[in-house]
């Protein structure tokens, strides 16, 4: 799991000429991800990977009806206007096989793009985030599994759950699956 700071709006001190609302992931962070990608893939074969951070990539808006699994997409993407290269980088890489953000509270969807699924947390806040009446209070639960010598050996499955009903699992899917076949 990794998890990057990308901030909230962006910080005009540091930043006076940038035209961005939104803060961004800065290229000292992404060196950072690729030192521990590798020590990470070094150390246990490449495990899948997930990456939290706030403010989605201009990536997220890029990915099409046609490729979401599962949840809804119900306001516009809010990302930096600054392209950081993050999302060319876990291409890259390969280890992420899911990211998961925040920020536009009543999006849920997850989107397949490039082998990297682009998902949304859900709205969990109660008391200062914004929110709609009609979107129930949610929050996406992530099951990372390893089983060994069975099919499929590696997984990751993500749900939602509602505050309203909170024993329910709501738009279930696979994110990423890797199988192996038996020994002969």
């Amino acid at each position: 799991m990794y998890f990057l700071d990308s901030h909230g709006y962006t910080n005009r001190t540091r930043f006076p000429h940038s035209r961005s609302r939104y803060d961004w992931i800065k290229p000292s962070q992404i060196a950072l991800y690729r030192r521990l990608a590798s020590a990470h893939m070094d150390a246990n074969n490449s495990v899948p990977a997930i990456l939290f951070f706030h403010i989605p990539l201009v990536e997220y808006a890029a990915v099409s009806t046609s490729q979401a699994r599962g949840g809804a997409r119900r306001e516009s993407v809010t990302s930096s206007d600054v392209s950081t290269n993050l999302f060319s980088t876990l291409v890259d890489i390969g280890d992420v096989k899911a990211t998961f953000v925040g920020h536009d509270h009543l999006n849920d969807d997850c989107r397949l793009r490039e082998g990297i699924q682009l998902c949304y947390g859900g709205s969990v806040g109660l008391t200062r985030a914004y929110g709609s009446g009609a979107v129930a209070r949610r929050a996406r639960v992530i099951e990372w599994s390893s089983r060994g010598s069975q099919t499929p050996i590696r997984a990751l499955r993500t749900w939602t759950r509602l505050l309203t009903e909170p024993a329910q699992r709501h738009d279930e899917h696979v994110l990423y699956e890797e199988t192996r076949e038996s020994p002969p």
